[in-house]
């Protein structure tokens, strides 16, 4: 027999012994003896309820380890591996491959009518839905409501703990994650190529504050829908608020109101029962208050001795003979001192912070306390020790630091040279004010006030010094005892209260051109007792005009006889 013969035989048994083979009845595998093959609609669902009931059957055709047989069909061959399987050959254990499978080729292929379902749902006995595994299944631990994962794996955990997603097929056995199956836990909290938190985030208490403070975005990183809240206000049994532990929440000792600290930690500190035992831990602000790196501060970062703090390291227990000094030494004074968070703008006091001033130094400014900042009178040449003027001021009669300094000491200390005249030193034509840039005063009864002036029954006066106000504070002077510089302080008129207007003036001094001191003793002048008894009073009284005349006048308030003037004659002068 020839080859060819021998060939076509051979083909002629194995057709036959496979239509043998093959049509033996079976209800289960609907297969039709008489075309050779499975009856319609045979795929999905008709071999899968075959194989489930007796899979045996299958084997006559499809070979005792389903590999092919007579049939030349594998259960891989539209399964796993074959160029009709969309599922490549190392899909087992399928944990781990799917995937990445997805990852690359999307998940196109998986979604019709015969593997997935078209909405990957399911086909009824072929390719399970994606549900199935991974939520809401009876072979899932992920429940139904499992999205948005921010906000459900945390109360599931805490209900049921981490056991259920701790396997080889899931998260791993210690939770570090299944490759291309389930991430591990640090892959969203800690130091993860998706989480914000690096490796050393723990204890969180030290490094979540350097982390925020070092980033470039700030809290940018933390601010979103998954994490920490858009606004950093949480997002439920996810990432708490920033307040949970910063602010009024159940783990933070700090009251909800806490905000300005400024004016808060006093009195919850005044009032506590434990007063700062809530606050000295290893979390907050050390065991010594003595603060956390990266975390609650020291007592002394504000109050004492810190980069933030302008009191010095030895201001503790001695701030009564340490803040003069600070004060004078310091080269801006007092504006260290003057803001809202310590003592206060104009230095009138924080409430439950820095105290005002005046807590400790009298308001009245002659009080002796005015001399813990500058002398008595101020007798330097830094602020606020400026001599200035001062000790001439003060050696007149009866002039006080109130004479020009009426206010409290925190106004006062605020600064500023304010200068406020006691209202009896007013001029009779307007309020006294300081010019600080000029450094001169005006409408001062003792100056004169202004230099206008109003005549009598339409008298001229002849020219005369007349300089527009008081000479400048610290360069300036009048000499009392030069007759020249009368004029500098008193006026011919009737303009303000020193105006010399009385008796024989205009006949002596218009019209005879005689200077002050013909009859006035320049010794006498510079007397402060007796010259400037006055100063705090409307009108200059006729006995202390009449205290500083040459004592050879004779003039007894009403005559006066000078052989020198009147050939001896007793004259009148009013």
């Amino acid at each position: 027999m020839s080859q060819v013969s021998l060939k076509h035989g051979l083909t002629a048994l194995i057709v036959t012994l496979v239509l043998v083979g093959c049509s033996s009845p079976n209800d289960q595998s609907h297969f039709n003896s008489d075309i050779g093959k499975h009856v319609d609609n045979w795929l999905p669902a008709g071999h899968m309820t075959a194989a489930n009931t007796d899979l045996t059957t299958c084997a006559d055709c499809h070979g005792a380890d389903y590999s092919g047989g007579v049939s030349g069909v594998s259960c891989t061959s539209c399964h796993l591996g074959r160029p009709t399987s969309v599922h490549p050959a190392n899909w087992t254990p399928v944990y781990s491959t799917h995937g990445s499978y997805v990852s690359s080729n999307g998940t196109s292929p998986c979604s019709n009518q015969y593997c997935h379902g078209t909405s990957l749902t399911g086909v009824p006995d072929s390719g399970p839905s994606c549900t199935a595994c991974h939520l809401g299944s009876p072979t899932s631990v992920h429940p139904a409501g499992w999205n948005p994962i921010v906000s459900t794996h945390g109360p599931y955990v805490k209900a049921n703990t981490t056991s259920p997603c701790a396997n080889q097929y899931c998260h791993g056995v210690t939770l570090t994650g299944v490759t291309n199956s389930g991430p591990s836990c640090t892959s969203c909290h800690i130091g993860g190529i998706t989480s914000g938190h690096p490796s050393s985030w723990v204890p969180v208490y030290s490094t979540h504050g350097p982390y925020v403070n070092t980033s470039p975005t700030g809290t940018t990183g933390c601010a979103n829908q998954s994490c920490h809240g858009a606004a950093l206000t949480g997002v439920p049994d996810s990432g708490p608020s920033c307040t949970l532990c910063h602010l009024g929440g159940p783990t933070t000792i700090h009251p909800s109101n806490w905000s300005p600290i400024y004016s808060t930690h006093g009195p919850y500190v005044n009032t506590s029962p434990t007063r700062t035992t809530a606050c000295a831990n290893q979390y907050c602000h050390g065991a010594f208050l003595t603060g956390v790196p990266d975390s609650g501060p020291s007592c002394t970062s504000c109050h004492m001795g810190g980069v933030t703090n302008i009191h010095p390291a030895g201001w503790l227990g001695d701030a009564c003979s340490n803040h003069g000094t600070f004060v004078l030494t310091s080269p801006s004074g007092t504006s260290g001192c003057a803001n809202a968070y310590c003592h206060g703008t104009n230095l009138g006091g924080v409430p439950q912070s820095g105290p005002s001033c005046t807590k400790c130094h009298p308001t009245i400014p002659t009080s002796p306390s005015c001399g813990t900042c500058h002398g008595i009178p101020p007798t330097g040449t830094a602020y606020p020790n400026i001599a200035g003027k001062h000790a001439k001021h003060m050696a007149l009669y009866g002039v006080t630091c109130a004479a020009c300094h009426k206010r409290s000491c925190d106004q006062h200390m605020n600064g500023t040279a304010d200068v406020i005249f006691d209202a009896v030193y007013n001029a009779k034509t307007g309020t006294g004010s300081f010019n600080a840039t000029a450094k001169t005063c005006s409408e001062i009864s003792c100056h004169g006030g202004p230099r206008t002036q109003t005549l009598a029954q339409g008298q001229q006066i002849p020219p005369q010094s007349d300089p527009a106000q008081t000479p400048d504070w610290y360069t300036g002077s009048i000499t009392v005892s030069d007759k020249n510089q009368c004029k500098s302080c008193h006026i011919y008129g009737t303009t303000e209260y020193n105006s010399y207007l009385s008796g024989k003036h205009y006949k002596h001094v218009v019209e005879d051109g005689r200077a002050c001191d013909i009859c006035h003793d320049t010794i006498k002048l510079s007397d402060r007792s007796t010259h400037f008894a006055g100063l705090a009073t409307s009108v200059i009284s006729a006995g202390t005009a009449s205290a500083t005349t040459w004592s050879w006048l004779n003039y007894n308030g009403t005559t006066c006889t000078y052989a020198a003037c009147h050939s001896g004659e007793t004259r009148t002068w009013w």
